[in-house]
């Protein structure tokens, strides 16, 4: 991945543990019922986290 501002969401790119707990999951899901699982995000890079941490937050309040 080269883009700070790219999400992956390849489950390739995490640890072979990681995918096995993913699957593990799914299979979890599936069981009970749950057929539409969709993964937002895998794998974050440092500079993808950093990108996130320096971002100018906005709060909208709602009264």
């Amino acid at each position: 991945m080269t883009s700070v501002t790219q999400t992956c969401r390849d489950l390739s790119e995490l640890t072979a543990d990681a995918q096995i707990a993913c699957r593990l999951l799914f299979q979890e899901c599936y069981k009970s019922g749950i057929d539409f699982i969709f993964i937002t995000e895998t794998f974050r890079s440092q500079s993808r986290q950093n990108y996130f941490s320096n971002a100018t937050l906005v709060v909208t309040k709602v009264a």
